[in-house]
């Protein structure tokens, strides 16, 4: 028999900026700007806007369309590097902590 949940997945989606996650609707700002200010740097002031707005357009469709296919996609790609970084923190799994004796339990 299959359990029932009264939370509706299919309902649920994250908060976005016109159908764009805050995490890649700012990355592609930031890619928009890296290209202003390298079009600019290299004197190419006159393209520098449009450079711009083309990396910002194309970075916003790609993020659109995979947000699209898994509303999702934030926690499954970002969050998921989280395991690799470690765990900073000591937690004990088992057994006795360190500095405690059998008899002070």
């Amino acid at each position: 028999m299959k359990a029932e949940s009264y939370v509706f997945t299919y309902v649920q989606h994250p908060f976005s900026y016109f159908g764009l996650p805050p995490v890649l609707a700012v990355f592609s700002l930031i890619a928009g700007v890296i290209a202003w200010v390298l079009l600019t740097a290299f004197g190419a002031k006159d393209y520098a806007m449009v450079g711009l707005l083309l990396t910002v357009g194309v970075c916003g469709g790609v993020s659109f369309r995979l947000a699209y296919k898994d509303p999702h996609i934030v926690p499954v790609t970002i969050e998921g590097t989280r395991f690799w970084r470690g765990n900073t923190r000591r937690v004990l799994l088992a057994g006795i902590p360190e500095g405690r004796s059998q008899e002070s339990r």
